[in-house]
């Protein structure tokens, strides 16, 4: 990210969410960014994977230019490049653990069966495998999220967005959640968290601070 400035616009307000953002990214780290609600986290996140475009600045992923992709192109690179985790699983309730995860990764252009296989094997990776057949609503909150992350994995991502994932968690789900998170960085896959939670945080490679849409110094 280079110089990466983004405003959001309504009411007749205009609020800088990312007021000129320059950061190095390395492949398989996984880099914590923390800071208060309303630092800009979460925008940081967006504009990093391609669901919001910057203002101002530039972004590449893998030296791929997503900040100047048409959006036909920039759709593709959400779809087959990032995975996503967020506060809310947002697991679909009329499917199962399993059915969530197939779902998402033949949206991504998988054929049924290698979606089957890799939303299993997904699962196991999460310790899940005997749940995989449960709807959401039999699920705990720390399951639910446990399904989230194998959802995105999936996918065998570049890079996986983390946000605030242990936020409603009690301290013994989040630390659970939290060494998922550190066994989910290879080298073929990068992991940006956005958390306020400190102990969160310790897991990661490295940690930088947001304050007001700036990088703290």
């Amino acid at each position: 990210m280079e110089g990466v400035i983004k405003r959001h616009h309504g009411a007749g307000i205009s609020v800088t969410a990312l007021a000129g953002v320059t950061l190095e990214i390395w492949e398989g780290e996984l880099l914590a960014i923390v800071g208060r609600a309303g630092s800009g986290k979460t925008s940081l996140l967006f504009a990093l994977g391609g669901i919001e475009r910057p203002d101002e600045g530039r972004i590449a992923v893998d030296g791929y230019p997503i900040s100047e992709l048409p959006a036909k192109k920039l759709t593709a690179f959400r779809r087959q490049a990032t995975g996503w985790m967020f506060q809310e699983a947002a697991l679909v309730s009329t499917h199962t653990a399993l059915e969530n995860i197939v779902l998402s990764l033949r949206l991504a252009g998988l054929d049924p069966s290698e979606a089957h296989a890799r939303a299993m094997a997904a699962l196991e990776a999460v310790e899940l495998a005997p749940r995989a057949h449960h709807h959401p609503g039999e699920l705990s909150g720390g399951e639910q999220q446990r399904v989230a992350l194998a959802r995105a994995l999936a996918k065998r991502p570049r890079l996986l967005l983390v946000d605030e994932p242990t936020s409603r968690l009690d301290s013994q789900t989040a630390r659970i959640i939290a060494g998922l998170l550190r066994r989910s960085v290879s080298p073929a896959t990068t992991l940006v968290l956005a958390t306020h939670d400190l102990d969160l945080a310790a897991v990661a490679d490295r940690q930088v601070t947001m304050d007001s849409g700036r990088l703290a110094t």
